[in-house]
């Protein structure tokens, strides 16, 4: 498993020595100085990135996501920027609509059907109010991929543990529940090292010892994760324990 911390523009390039590969915020590509001209530091580090041989995974945001013809836009130019010869290097996230499995599922269809030959791998991250949903859209996601995005926090998790006797805080759902749904699809041998999965944030980062020392067969199907809970740990002068991380969740 390789693991991305998203890190703040001060931090880009000591980032290099704590993370394993580079995760990109798309709209981070856009950013302007206080004359309005385009910043190109943060974009600029990802190309060089590409150059030395780093991988990169873009993503186009939960909040303020560019319009999917500059996002787009943004994928070709680092790949043509870096001269990137190898486009398994560089992967992207396809459209995701959160907790809602069959307009995920069209939106990532009528984004592939307007775009195409983008260069480098997709992404797309399962959603669904429940965890029959999730099966569906792992499953109707499935063909348009090329690595499957499992979210931290679906509604689904909320509400298999909302049916339990012992109330759980949100993030603890959200721990177990996709440390269940992760199971399920192992037992159901739908999981393959053909299409491997990257893991969407965490709701506590101890969870990852589940998947390599409670139970590794997981962890043989996770390539990738991204997470910037330290990161934000830190900037928010909270003391961050290496082997459990916080459990307060900031919003």
């Amino acid at each position: 498993m390789k693991i991305a911390h998203e890190s703040p523009l001060f931090l880009l390039e000591e980032s290099k020595s704590f993370n394993d590969y580079d995760y990109a915020l798309a709209p981070l590509f856009a950013m302007e100085t206080t004359s309005g001209d385009r910043d190109s530091t943060y974009y600029d580090f990802f190309v060089e990135a590409l150059k030395n041989g780093r991988e990169v995974i873009v993503d186009n945001g939960n909040e303020d996501p560019l319009d999917y013809v500059e996002y787009v836009g943004f994928i070709r130019k680092l790949v043509k920027d870096s001269k990137l010869e190898n486009e398994n290097k560089i992967s992207w996230m396809l459209p995701t609509i959160y907790n809602d499995c069959d307009n995920t599922t069209r939106a990532v269809k009528e984004f592939l059907k307007r775009f195409k030959k983008i260069p480098g791998r997709a992404i797309g991250v399962i959603q669904g109010n429940n965890f029959v949903e999730l099966y569906k859209s792992y499953h109707d996601l499935y063909p348009f991929t090329n690595k499957i995005g499992i979210p931290y926090n679906s509604k689904a998790y909320e509400v298999y543990f909302e049916m339990m006797q012992a109330p759980l805080p949100t993030t603890d759902k959200w721990l177990h529940g996709r440390q269940l749904l992760m199971e399920d699809l192992f037992h159901a041998g739908w999981l393959t090292t053909d299409k491997m999965l990257h893991l969407c944030d965490a709701a506590y980062p101890d969870e990852f010892a589940y998947y390599t020392h409670h139970h590794a067969e997981l962890g043989n199907f996770i390539e990738t994760i991204n997470t910037a809970d330290p990161v934000i740990q830190g900037i928010l002068n909270k003391e961050y324990d290496g082997a459990t991380g916080s459990r307060v969740k900031p919003p």
